[in-house]
């Protein structure tokens, strides 16, 4: 059986009380490539099976360092989300 790792976050502000098995941590920064898509398995799954041909195709590379999905509200309310791909 294959087990993918998951990691989920939110953005909260410095002061706040975390009551729950959590561990709390800040991103390092830098360069992302970020793609928009509509939040649907097709378009998710068809953006995992491209973004490495992508990346490739417009001379980036990847750094050592999460990809990350990003939703707001607004985005949510849209069908959307953002995918972070970390470059160099």
């Amino acid at each position: 059986m294959l087990t993918a790792l998951y990691d989920v976050c939110v953005v909260v502000n410095k002061d706040f009380n975390v009551e729950i098995p959590a561990r709390v941590g800040e991103f390092s920064g830098g360069k992302y490539a970020v793609f928009l898509l509509d939040h649907t398995k097709e378009a998710v799954s068809e953006f995992w099976s491209n973004i490495f041909s992508e990346i490739e195709r417009n001379n980036l590379s990847i750094r050592e360092q999460p990809i990350i999905e990003r939703y707001t509200s607004q985005m949510i309310d849209n069908h959307l989300c953002e995918i972070l791909v970390p470059i160099q």
